[in-house]
C-alpha cells in the first residue's frame, strides 16, 4: 500500500502542477491598439518593440513588453494589441507575492479592463519557468519510473520467496512419504517376480494357478507337492468319488499337465457326512 501511494503522488507530481495565474492592476500598465503594416509576426514583434520605446522615456531593456494581434486585413495590415509595464513595477508587485509564499506562473492584466489576457512575465522568466516545469516533470517521470522499477523487483522477491517456501514444502513431504515409496516399491518388485513366475510355463506359481481356476466348487486342496521330473502329486478332498474323477478329466484338458490320474481315494464319516480324501498324479 505504500508503494502504491508512492506511486500515486509520483503522477500527482508530474500531471497536476497548478497553474498560478497573478492579476496585475491595469493602472500600472500602458495599453495601447495599434495598426501595423505588416502581418508577418517577426515584424510585427519588432514594430511592437519600437512603438513601446516611443510610448516611455525608459529604455526598452527596462520595459516587459507584450502584444496580442486582435485581427489581420485582407491589405497586409494588423490591428495589434500593445501592453507595457515597467520591469522594476513589475519586480516589485512579484517580489511582495514570493514573500508570501507565491510563485505565478503566469502574470495578467485585470480581464474586465482589458480584452485580451497577455502574460507580463518578462521573455526570460517565462523561458526559465517553462524550463522548471520541464525539469520537473522529468523528476517526476524518473521517480515514476524507480518506483515502477521497485515495486516490480518486490513482486519478482515475493514470487521467488513464495515458489522456494513451495519447494521446501514438497521436498518435506517428498521425505515423509519416502519409506512408504520404498515399501512400495519392494511390492512392486515382488508383484513383478511372481508376474514374471506365472508368465513361465510349469512354474510353481503357474502350476498353483491353473489348479485354482479349474478347481471344481466341491473339490477342496490340502496340499501340493512337487516330485522330480516335473512330477505333480495333489491331495485334496471332495463329497464323492465323482467328484474326483471329474477333476481329473478337467486337469487333462489343460495344456499345462498330462497323465492326470488318480492314485488313491478312500471314504470316511465327518460329522454324519461322507467326505472322500484322494490323490492326484499328473506330469508338468
Amino acid at each position: 500500500m505504500k508503494l502504491l501511494k508512492s506511486l500515486q503522488n509520483a503522477l500527482g507530481f508530474i500531471s497536476s502542477q497548478p497553474d498560478r495565474v497573478a492579476v496585475f492592476p491595469r493602472r500600472d500598465a500602458i495599453v495601447r491598439t495599434l495598426t501595423l503594416p505588416a502581418t508577418d509576426p517577426r515584424e510585427i514583434l519588432d514594430m511592437v518593440r519600437l512603438q513601446a520605446a516611443r510610448q516611455t522615456p525608459l529604455g526598452i531593456d527596462d520595459l516587459s513588453v507584450t502584444h496580442e494581434v486582435l485581427e489581420k486585413s485582407a491589405d497586409g495590415h494588423s490591428k495589434v494589441m500593445m501592453v507595457i509595464v515597467h520591469r522594476q513595477t513589475l519586480r516589485r508587485y512579484l517580489s511582495g507575492l514570493e514573500e508570501a509564499g507565491l510563485r505565478p506562473t503566469r502574470v495578467v492584466l485585470d480581464s474586465v479592463s482589458c480584452g485580451p489576457e497577455f502574460n507580463l512575465l518578462p521573455e526570460e522568466e517565462q523561458r526559465e519557468k517553462r524550463r522548471e516545469e520541464r525539469r520537473r516533470e522529468l523528476a517526476g517521470v524518473l521517480v515514476f519510473s524507480l518506483l515502477l522499477a521497485v515495486s516490480f523487483a518486490g513482486l519478482l522477491v515475493q514470487h521467488v520467496r513464495a515458489k522456494k517456501n513451495e519447494l521446501a514444502r514438497l521436498n518435506q513431504a517428498s521425505l515423509a512419504i519416502f519409506p512408504q515409496v520404498k515399501d512400495l516399491r519392494r511390492m512392486e518388485n515382488r508383484l513383478e517376480s511372481a508376474q514374471a513366475q506365472l508368465n513361465q510355463r510349469g512354474s510353481f506359481l503357474a502350476v498353483l494357478d491353473e489348479l485354482s481356476r479349474l478347481l471344481p466348487g466341491r473339490v477342496s486342496l490340502k496340499a501340493v507337492d512337487f516330485e522330480k521330473e516335473r512330477s505333480l502329486v495333489v491331495q485334496g478332498t471332495c463329497l464323492s468319488l465323482s467328484d474326483a474323477l471329474r477333476w481329473v478329466e478337467i486337469l487333462g484338458k489343460s495344456p499345462l499337465f498330462s497323465a492326470v490320474e488318480l492314485r488313491s481315494s478312500d471314504a470316511q464319516r465327518v460329522r454324519d457326512q461322507d467326505i472322500v480324501n484322494f490323490v492326484l498324479y499328473a506330469k508338468i
